[in-house]
């Protein structure tokens, strides 16, 4: 898999394959990339179902990447990823892949991003959570309803700039964009 933002290459900074390979979570990176509307292209080798969604981030730390971790487990009616931050006024993202439905939620004090479906009922979950001390922070993810199938997940701290608040950009022309991030589900 590669993942490009206006022809630009992400970089994947973490990844995760569940146990019977049919589901896969992972996280990339674009250190500045370009202002305003542009395409995220994955492309896939074989045929697969992928599900993906994006967030951009502003007053992040251009130099590097923070903690990462990830998980897999066959069936429950939770899953939970965390990390350790290595840095105050940070932002973690978490993402999910699992064979679920409608019923699943992010728990707080994340908040969801998105929560798609593929033909077949394989979700992707997209979560963030800012930090406010350095200390172990988790994505959780619920379904009260139904066990989640075969669940795969990564999360990846964003350090801020430790110049002000990381902050969630407004729009697809938001200037001073730090990082972006796209989660993909195969």
């Amino acid at each position: 898999t590669d993942v490009t933002y206006n022809g630009v290459a992400l970089t994947k900074q973490v990844s995760k394959v569940a146990t019977d390979t049919t589901r896969y979570s992972s996280i990339w990176t674009l250190v500045n990339p370009a202002t305003g509307a542009h395409n995220i292209v994955a492309t896939i080798s074989g045929s697969r179902k992928v599900v993906g969604g994006a967030v951009s981030y502003t007053a992040t730390d251009v130099t590097s990447i923070g903690a990462s971790a990830s998980m897999t487990q066959n069936s429950g009616t939770s899953a939970t990823v965390s990390v350790t931050s290595t840095r105050v006024n940070s932002v973690v993202i978490g993402v999910m892949a699992a064979q679920s439905d409608t019923a699943t939620t992010t728990s707080a004090p994340s908040t969801e991003r998105w929560n798609i479906v593929a033909i077949g009922g394989l979700y992707s979950f997209g979560a963030t959570q800012p930090t406010t001390t350095i200390g172990s922070y988790s994505v959780t993810w619920d379904d009260t309803i139904h066990n989640m199938d075969i669940v795969s997940a990564c999360i990846l701290e964003i350090k801020g700039n430790q110049q002000g608040t990381i902050g969630l950009t407004a729009g697809a022309n938001s200037q001073k964009v730090g990082k972006a991030l796209l989660a993909d589900t195969l």
